[in-house]
């Protein structure tokens, strides 16, 4: 016995308390290093997102943006979390069940003087979990590749995030650059207004409404330094680092100026194929249909086989073998194979609708680029 319960704790998880200290989330948060961060983006596996080799000496262009947010962004750490409770649902699913030991002794307390210790021992399974072993371990597979695209989904919306982030610092920049030269010009036209009233050459009007130009410039150029505030505390939040942090862009960055994208029509052939977030939904499908035909096998009665060796107080020892099959007379399963059918329902139609609305951001898009195109083009 005591061989046994060694053997049975011996592949036992053991327990190791994490408390929630404000001292173990700062040195959660606390950013990566330099070198971990060049480590990590070259080792990257991402299906839409190549590895990069990242250089932060010259600043930072929209493509270390992008692996930067999916390395560091607290959220997304998060999220691949997921993966690790699919795994252990996908474990719990490969998982045979357990055996099951009995044993019994009774020793005699009056009778005959040839009476010995009666004892029994016995050995079950219950096998009705092998029936529908395939299809749990199927539904799991499943539901892990599913989670795992989910979480590239949501990592290459933060890396398009903090891409869009760093341009939008870099147009920030600009207009700042803009505005205080435009202030510069206005306040050397204020001063050239004023020697002319003074020398008699304007008149009043002429000076209130050059005050008001060099205010309003002024206004103008304080409203793009708050502006570029916001665009670089977004930059840093996508990025993981803390507020004030500055992350300069790289020197050379343009803004695009047009984009001439494909045909609507060939940018929505294999759209399902593509986007990560409708494959995603389609491995949850199949998870579900997976669910429901294991619940429908699990309708069989329950059975549990064993073997036994038992001596009876006579000293007659026999072997046996032993059946127990549970008929299904109230809960025959139907619970668990209507929960199943309508989850797989609602799964279709959660991924139909998905694909109307990827059809539809993919149209909008498309029209906000040649709308763009020609604003850009007018300006």
């Amino acid at each position: 016995a005591p061989f046994a319960l060694l053997a049975a704790a011996a592949g036992c998880a053991t327990y190791h308390a994490r408390p929630l200290t404000g001292r173990a989330v700062d040195e959660a948060l606390a950013p990566k290093s330099a070198e971990a961060l060049r480590i990590e983006a070259a080792r990257l596996a991402h299906p839409a997102l190549p590895p990069t080799t990242i250089n932060l000496a010259d600043g930072l262009n929209p493509d270390e943006a992008a692996v930067l947010a999916v390395l560091a962004n607290p959220g997304l750490r998060a999220e691949r979390d997921r993966l690790a409770l699919a795994d252990a649902q996908l474990l719990q699913a490969r998982l045979l069940p357990n055996p099951e030991l009995s044993a019994s002794r009774d020793a005699p307390v009056g009778g005959g003087a040839d009476l010995v210790s009666a004892f029994s021992v016995g050995l079950g399974m219950t096998i009705d979990d092998l029936l529908t072993r395939r299809a749990r371990k199927e539904g799991a597979r499943a539901d892990r590749e599913a989670v795992a695209l989910d979480v590239a989904w949501q990592e290459w919306q933060v890396a398009e995030a903090a891409k869009t982030a760093l341009y939008a610092v870099v147009g920030a920049e600009a207009a700042e650059r803009l505005e205080a030269e435009a202030e510069a010009r206005m306040t050397e036209s204020l001063a050239l207004v004023r020697r002319a009233v003074e020398a008699g050459q304007l008149t009043a009007a002429d000076l209130a409404e050059a005050e008001s130009g060099a205010a309003a410039a002024r206004a103008a150029r304080l409203e793009a330094q708050a502006a570029l505030a916001d665009r670089r505390l977004d930059l840093t939040r996508l990025l993981g680092l803390p507020p004030g942090t500055m992350v300069a862009p790289e020197q050379g960055v343009a803004l695009p100026t047009s984009v001439v994208p494909p045909p609507r029509e060939e940018l929505e052939r294999g759209l399902e194929a593509r986007r990560l977030d409708l494959l995603a939904l389609r491995r949850g499908y199949d998870s579900a249909e997976a669910a429901l035909r294991a619940a429908v096998i699990a309708q069989f009665p329950r059975l549990s086989i064993g073997a036994n060796r038992a001596r009876d107080t006579g000293d007659v020892t026999t072997n046996g073998l032993s059946f127990t099959l549970g008929r299904p007379v109230f809960d025959h399963n139907q619970a668990q194979v209507a929960a199943a059918t309508a989850t797989r329902a609602q799964l279709f139609d959660e991924y139909a609708a998905r694909v109307f609305e990827a059809r539809a951001e993919l149209a909008a898009a498309d029209e906000r680029i040649r709308a763009l195109d020609r604003r850009i083009e007018a300006a």
